[in-house]
């Protein structure tokens, strides 16, 4: 069995394959880009970079050092473990903020006595234009 605590703040650039979204937020870049950022940053345990992908709002209201705090045992980081797939499943947009329910998929290594596991997590993120990047906020 395998229980996953899931507590991050977030946003990324690089692709990974999944469903292209392709809608229209005038002169905005996709905002899947933000969830391939945001996957690329977890996967690189990059907390830091975690972090400045949270929007401003978030950021003021949580200092750095309570996020790696929150941060500290999350199984997410755990060495091996990384995120493999992106399906977005819905996609929802108001002006520069974009709410994107998502299937994430966690390949988890296995040892000599598991086998390895990809874990479908279902996951939802609102993504605000700010900085000229998607800010990602997982909810």
């Amino acid at each position: 069995m395998c229980i996953l605590v899931f507590v991050s703040i977030s946003g990324c650039t690089a692709t990974l394959p999944g469903a292209t979204v392709n809608k229209t937020l005038g002169s905005y870049p996709d905002p899947q880009t933000g969830i391939v950022k945001w996957v690329n940053e977890m996967n690189n345990r990059d907390l830091y970079g975690l972090y400045q992908l949270a929007p401003g709002e978030v950021r003021q209201q949580i200092s750095y050092e309570q996020f790696e705090q929150a941060n500290q045992n999350n199984e997410l980081f755990t060495p091996g473990w990384a995120f493999t797939n992106v399906t977005i499943l819905n996609e929802t947009i108001n002006q520069s903020v974009v709410t994107i329910k998502a299937q994430l998929l966690l390949n988890v290594p296995g040892s000599n006595s598991t086998q390895s596991q990809t874990i479908p997590i279902y996951d939802t993120y609102t993504l605000t234009y700010e900085d000229n990047e998607w800010k990602v906020w997982d909810m």
